[in-house]
């Protein structure tokens, strides 16, 4: 019996070319285009998780505690919407935390901005099954993005008379080079194991997203959440860490001091005396979090500016990545279309 094997699979924005440039000079391209376009030219695995990409950029995950979750859940023979659609939203984190790292990546080797993050909406991720290494079968939502790039790797779907080198539907897509695939994967293996750290670069993603699309009153809500998380993981730290806790911390003392009299600007005050941060943080944290009251009790009259949404996304980004890699930094770059 031969092995079937699925994956979740997704397209970046914009998309690009995997390891090298197709080769659109072969003998018979318009009939061998899909296998050209559908190779898969890059493919890791480690701590549960394999990473493949094709040549034309689309980007297959599977991570085996997603999958064996979904197995026990489905050998039940009864079908819960609630409990698939959150092993759903795990492979979105996933995803958008492969995306956001790509972009992050890409642009420190390079040096260059190329992708345009944005959130991956979940009708761009869908599955592919492969059977004894053979296509088998894929799912996807019509008109999603994820149709639109997989469509073009027929050559029926390009316009006639162009080379299908120049085909205007490959847009202007780079080369991901190997160095880059390698990072990114050596990244998520960091964080496959840790839901903490996922859960935290899920949250960064939909707040870059929300900046990179200037809504910035959002990008600041979601930054305080990531905020307040990483604050309460420090101070939680700091508590379970004391010398002769369980004489020291006894019930009552733990329930105040995580209650909701240690409010969090009472624990950044208290983090950053006991040295767990500096004061330059403790005042960014003071920042993000006055403006996140200001959107809360008057959110028409605020303004946000560019640089305040800017500043709380990337202090979140710094916290998130200093115990991952300290050197990765977001593209901030925008682009908007003139009036």
């Amino acid at each position: 019996m031969t092995d079937k094997i699925t994956y979740t699979y997704f397209f970046t924005t914009p998309t690009f070319w995997a390891v090298s440039k197709p080769n659109f000079n072969i003998p018979n391209i318009e009939t061998n285009l899909y296998d050209v376009l559908s190779e898969i030219v890059y493919e890791m695995k480690g701590d549960g998780l394999t990473l493949r990409v094709a040549r034309d950029g689309m980007i297959e995950l599977r991570s085996d505690s997603i999958e064996m979750a979904l197995d026990v859940h489905r050998a039940t023979g009864e079908f819960n919407f609630f409990r698939e659609t959150k092993l759903w939203q795990e492979y979105l984190k996933l995803a958008n935390a492969m995306i956001l790292l790509l972009d992050c990546v890409y642009t420190q080797k390079l040096k260059i901005g190329f992708f345009k993050f944005q959130e991956i909406a979940p009708s761009d991720v869908a599955r592919i099954t492969y059977e004894g290494n053979k296509f088998s079968g894929k799912s996807m939502s019509p008109h999603s993005l994820a149709q639109h790039l997989a469509m073009s790797r027929w050559a029926s779907q390009h316009p006639r008379g162009i080379p299908l080198e120049h085909s205007p539907l490959w847009g202007f897509r780079q080369v991901v080079p190997v160095e880059v695939l390698d990072a990114v994967f050596s990244l998520l293996r960091k964080i496959i194991s840790d839901s903490t750290k996922l859960d935290l670069i899920s949250s960064l993603a939909k707040a870059f997203s929300e900046y990179k699309n200037t809504n910035l009153k959002l990008s600041i809500v979601l930054s305080w959440f990531i905020v307040e998380s990483t604050m309460n993981d420090l101070y939680t730290d700091y508590l379970d860490s004391l010398p002769d806790k369980e004489k020291r911390l006894n019930k009552d003392r733990r329930k105040f001091l995580e209650g909701r009299d240690i409010t969090a600007s009472v624990k950044t005050n208290l983090l950053e005396l006991l040295g767990l941060i500096t004061y330059e943080d403790l005042q960014k944290c003071d920042r993000i979090r006055k403006l996140r009251n200001d959107i809360a009790h008057s959110v028409n009259k605020v303004q946000i500016s560019i640089e305040d949404a800017q500043n709380a996304v990337n202090f979140c980004a710094e916290q998130i990545f200093r115990n991952i890699d300290p050197s990765i930094q977001l593209n901030f770059g925008l682009s908007q279309m003139g009036l």
